[in-house]
């Protein structure tokens, strides 16, 4: 076969729906990866969410306790200015403490 021969009509059209099914297949590919890209991106963010959800129930859990110590600390101390004041220096998350008698009246 020579190359100034033209080709045959069928050779030209198989070569043309080769081409066309090629470009669909790649079209679709590019779909359907956009789509899995944003399901990572999805699952990505649920499971941020869900870590920060459990840190923060900790953190909340972490200062219940402290909240807890601190209420005990109270309790226990010396009802007087000496008392209150080195509980307050004791620790940082003591600023005001005041002193009420049984009718709430500040002493």
């Amino acid at each position: 076969m020579k190359l100034t021969e033209k080709i045959p009509a069928f050779v030209l059209i198989a070569i043309i729906i080769a081409g066309a099914a090629a470009a669909a297949l790649g079209y679709m590919a590019l779909g359907l990866a956009r789509h899995e890209q944003g399901m990572r991106n999805a699952e990505i963010k649920s499971a941020v969410s869900a870590r920060a959800k459990l840190l923060a129930g900790e953190c909340r859990l972490l200062l219940e306790q402290h909240k807890q110590k601190l209420i005990d600390k109270l309790y226990v101390s010396k009802l007087n200015s000496s008392g209150i004041s080195d509980l307050r220096f004791s620790s940082p998350f003591i600023a005001n403490v005041f002193i009420a008698d049984k009718h709430g009246t500040l002493v």
